[in-house]
């Protein structure tokens, strides 16, 4: 779900779904993929998933290593989900982000 206060300070939601394939990380960047990609002007973001690895990805830098070297890990392998991270990171330039890890539901 894509939750967004406007200039006004309304609150709007837009649900946002589509077939679930591939790893469980694979599909929270699709989803944030899927979000971002309403945005139509600069915002301040902040992203809720329920994975500590998106969230220590862009928290401690791991994301521009990996765009510096061609989405490659420090043991110089191609990073999982590479392709997800790098249409992300193009869709976030220009908006504020911060991540936040949300409690995973069962």
């Amino acid at each position: 779900m894509l939750k967004t206060t406007d200039r006004d300070g309304k609150n709007h939601e837009k649900i946002i779904s589509r077939e679930k394939s591939g790893t469980v990380n694979g599909n929270q960047l699709q989803a944030v993929i899927d979000a971002v990609s309403c945005l139509n002007r600069p915002c301040m973001v902040d992203i809720y998933v329920p994975s500590d690895h998106i969230v220590a990805a862009w928290k401690q830098g791991w994301t521009k290593l990996w765009q510096q070297s061609g989405g490659k890990n420090a043991k110089g392998k191609t990073v999982r989900n590479w392709e997800e991270w790098e249409v992300l990171l193009k869709l976030l330039t220009g908006h504020s982000v911060r991540f936040y890890e949300k409690e995973k539901t069962k």
